[in-house]
């Protein structure tokens, strides 16, 4: 019982055979997953650095736009700024007294 047949041992049965390909194909499929994600992760890196560079463009390009409309306007950003408080602050005031249910279109 406790001789062993080297020439039987050094063989892998066909169980063992079948294994060992179907291990050598997923690291195969492995290898080609990973350099897929490889070459997917800098296409994305690539699009994010297109990305940053249009929002950018797209800000300044709207700055220039709205700094030449308020010029065309005879209106400057610090006048837009005072207006758009007073416009804030009334409707802060509208709110207060449509929530206070004192407003004549109000619900009950």
């Amino acid at each position: 019982h406790g001789i062993v047949d080297e020439s039987k041992s050094n063989q892998p049965s066909a169980q063992e055979a079948k294994l060992l390909e179907d291990i050598a194909a997923e690291k195969k499929g492995y290898k080609q997953g990973y350099q897929d994600l490889q070459r997917l992760r800098k296409e994305i890196e690539h699009i994010d650095k297109l990305v940053t560079k249009c929002r950018k463009q797209l800000n300044a390009d709207f700055e220039s736009w709205y700094s030449g409309s308020l010029d065309r306007a005879g209106l400057t950003h610090t006048s837009v700024a005072a207006i758009s408080g007073v416009m804030s602050s009334a409707k802060a005031r509208g709110g207060e007294a449509s929530a206070g249910g004192s407003s004549p279109g109000s619900r009950k």
